[in-house]
């Protein structure tokens, strides 16, 4: 007999591209219910976007969404060869600015990103995990 509903939890079969779904739409779900933080204003000191990110998800205790984690790594990556490559990132962009760019682009992924493509994206990537931060439940009281 075809079964027309997705597989339950208690089901003993579980394909692994399921089991991805599964995980990318859980992730997304709780993403999308963390809050941006609105009192901003700390300027955080940094020489990288990794690092920048770093930074932010202390200050605020808050976890960064995995594709802006992959963002800030391309960011990284793409100063090498740079003429400014070994120059303080934060004496070339201005702090307020990059916090600025980087909670816009936290916001686009934590309130736009299909689960489908995330899923997708985690299946061609077995280095996935090393790109999602832990996630601790929304503060009461967010920054």
């Amino acid at each position: 007999m075809k079964r027309a509903m997705p597989l339950e939890p208690t089901d003993n079969v579980m394909t692994t591209e399921n089991g991805v779904f599964r995980s990318a739409q859980a992730y997304q779900d709780y993403m999308m219910q963390l809050p941006i933080p609105t009192k901003r204003g700390a300027i955080i000191p940094f020489t990288s976007w990794s690092g920048f990110g770093d930074s932010t998800k202390q200050l605020y205790n808050q976890p960064l969404h995995y594709l802006t984690n992959v963002c800030l790594k391309e960011l990284d990556r793409n100063r090498v060869g740079a003429d400014d490559a070994n120059k303080r990132l934060d004496t070339i962009i201005h702090p307020a600015k990059a916090e600025v760019f980087l909670w816009m682009t936290e916001q686009t992924h934590r309130l736009t990103t299909s689960p489908h493509q995330l899923a997708t994206l985690w299946q061609n990537n077995p280095m996935y995990k090393a790109d999602i931060d832990a996630c601790a439940p929304p503060s009461a009281n967010p920054i």
